[in-house]
């Protein structure tokens, strides 16, 4: 059977049936609305209170240890206080090995033999108020051309090497400053070490 009503009386009819019942003479609260607010704790802080922390930028590094008559190459970038090992970051697609061999090949011009793998350390500090953490992978590596205490000259102009006797790391603030063990007790215990300035 049909039955014909008005536009009006359609709507009317269509508008009391999808409204949610009245409770106790309160007007009715929308279902998202209630379902929102039944669900989040008390103590919840509004979005502007909660705290925020700041990731830190990554950096994964191999570095060289190039070793000749007890002594240590190192790099000083121009204006730097400190010294570190030779190397640098490691590009997308690269392996760790050959990273450090282009990155020799482009400091230096040099061909490296990069040997065996002698440890690692975790190294964090901020730029610029950012947070940056590195992880700088080290192998022995021969450079058979270069030997003290003749430093190779530098390709990039920000660069300059120096070879450093091990008793002297500390003076020359190698960092990340656990290498200066490190690589003072790798000279007579080549095993694989891990140092770490994070603790």
């Amino acid at each position: 059977m049909l039955v014909e009503c008005s536009s009006r009386a359609l709507l009317n009819t269509i508008i009391r049936r999808s409204s949610p019942p009245q409770q106790h003479g309160r007007p009715p609260r929308t279902p998202f609305a209630y379902d929102v607010a039944s669900q989040l704790p008390t103590t919840q802080l509004p979005t502007t209170q909660l705290p925020t922390t700041q990731l830190p930028t990554t950096h994964i590094l191999a570095r060289a240890v190039v070793r000749a008559a007890g002594c240590v190459l190192l790099v000083r970038a121009e204006g730097a206080p400190h010294t570190f090992l030779p190397g640098g970051h490691r590009e997308p697609g690269e392996g760790l090995a050959e990273c450090l061999c282009r990155e020799l090949r482009e400091e230096i011009g040099a061909v490296a033999t990069v040997d065996t793998y002698l440890g690692a350390v975790e190294h964090r500090w901020r730029r610029d108020d950012t947070p940056q953490y590195e992880i700088n992978h080290c192998f022995a590596t021969r450079l058979p051309a270069l030997s003290p205490p003749t430093a190779p000259v530098s390709e990039e102009e920000y660069l300059s090497f120096e070879w450093v006797e091990i008793e002297q790391l500390e003076a020359a603030k190698l960092q990340p400053a656990p290498l200066r063990m490190l690589l003072a007790r790798s000279a007579a215990r080549p095993t694989p070490w891990w140092g770490s300035t994070l603790t």
